[in-house]
């Protein structure tokens, strides 16, 4: 019974310990993810991103190999977390990739009132109708950048969140959270 693996420098090749001699064992294989099925693989990814409390990102994931980027890159659902403290290519490229899949969306705004925010809230309104989870922490700078900018602050007034299940507010000081049913 193999107790791990490790490279062999000579050929390059992974190959096995053998639990009574500590030597390679060249019969085992190391086991490898990239055998498993598409699905199979989607599926821990999307636990993976969905159950790391710091946001790990699929962007790590597409990075190991050609064959786990294909599958990133064609799981909607990695795609589903969006923030307004993402650079705008990446914001962009999560909305595209999701495709018609339920958003988490963190809006952040503090008083930093550059284009670059309103082009970020301009970019995730037109996906309203799929967020399903909102956080909006606000210290005074969206009811700025909505007063500053006339197109964002009527679009805004008449934002329609028809798939929305839980909504966290953290506004100033004041802080509240809801479930909606």
């Amino acid at each position: 019974m193999p107790v791990g693996f490790i490279r062999d420098r000579d050929k390059g090749d992974t190959v096995a310990l053998d639990s009574e001699t500590d030597s390679p064992d060249t019969s085992i294989s190391p086991p490898r993810l990239g055998v498993l099925p598409i699905e199979i693989m989607a599926y821990i990814f999307e636990v993976l991103v969905t159950t790391d409390s710091k946001g790990f990102s699929p962007l790590i994931l597409a990075s190991v190999c050609r064959h786990f980027r294909i599958v990133v890159l064609n799981t909607a659902t990695l795609w589903t977390n969006v923030s307004t403290e993402y650079a705008i290519s990446h914001l962009t490229a999560c909305l595209e990739r999701s495709r018609n899949k339920g958003l988490k969306v963190r809006i952040i705004q503090d008083r930093n009132l550059s284009r670059l925010n309103e082009l970020k809230l301009s970019t995730l309104v037109p996906h309203a109708h799929r967020w399903e989870k909102l956080y909006m922490k606000d210290n005074g700078g969206i009811k700025l950048l909505l007063e500053r900018s006339p197109d964002l602050k009527a679009v805004w007034s008449n934002l329609r969140l028809p798939a929305l299940k839980e909504l966290y507010l953290d506004i100033d000081d004041y802080s509240t959270s809801s479930h909606i049913e």
